[in-house]
């Protein structure tokens, strides 16, 4: 969603600071962290702070507090990508869900009325970092737009040009992507010790 935001000009790049939308984060230590910092998982900020058991679970992640140096070393954190929900709500004018079905769900044939997108405890802000339930044709959908480069019947739901961004290891960091994780290519049926006849 993220992606397609930046495709309809709603964030100029992956390069600019959270805080031209995330005002809680001007004149802190979080002023220079990134959408890309964020994607990365590499924003500095801290993990495992139980985000799930709170109640706003936005207003925990804007409340966040920095540990290293924004695109230091590499942090997996819910807290980190729940702030996506206020990043596409404050940039789009929709919530994160609402976004994520007009450009994504629908455009792949997803019928919304058989999904399950999870709200925090206000009701207000969708949970950003997990907690879509659906079915599994509906997850294979999603994974033949990726598998067709962001691609679905002729449309470029998804840009090819974040495609080919969003799956790709930058240099020196470890096995994620933009919001993936992302792994050199290997002969998976050796490294997994299967053998075919």
């Amino acid at each position: 969603a993220i992606g397609v935001a930046i495709s309809d000009g709603y964030y100029s790049s992956v390069g600019q600071r959270a805080s031209s939308v995330l005002t809680e984060f001007i004149n802190t230590d979080k002023e220079e962290i990134t959408i890309e910092q964020i994607l990365r998982m590499r924003s500095g900020l801290a993990a495992n702070t139980n985000v799930f058991f709170s109640g706003d679970q936005t207003a925990h992640a804007l409340a966040n507090t920095l540990h290293t140096s924004p695109g230091t070393a590499f942090k997996y954190s819910n807290a980190s990508s729940q702030l996506f929900e206020p990043l596409i709500r404050r940039a789009t004018g929709l919530n994160a869900h609402s976004y994520l079905i007009e450009k994504i769900l629908r455009p792949i044939g997803i019928d919304v009325i058989n999904v399950g997108l999870w709200f925090d405890e206000t009701g207000s802000h969708p949970m950003t970092y997990c907690c879509i339930d659906t079915t599994p044709r509906n997850f294979a959908r999603f994974g033949l737009l990726y598998a067709r480069s962001g691609k679905w019947d002729g449309q470029q739901v998804i840009s090819d040009y974040w495609y080919q961004e969003s799956t790709k290891l930058a240099d020196g960091l470890d096995n994620y992507g933009l919001h993936w994780w992302v792994y050199p290519s290997v002969n998976l049926i050796g490294a997994l010790g299967l053998h075919t006849n």
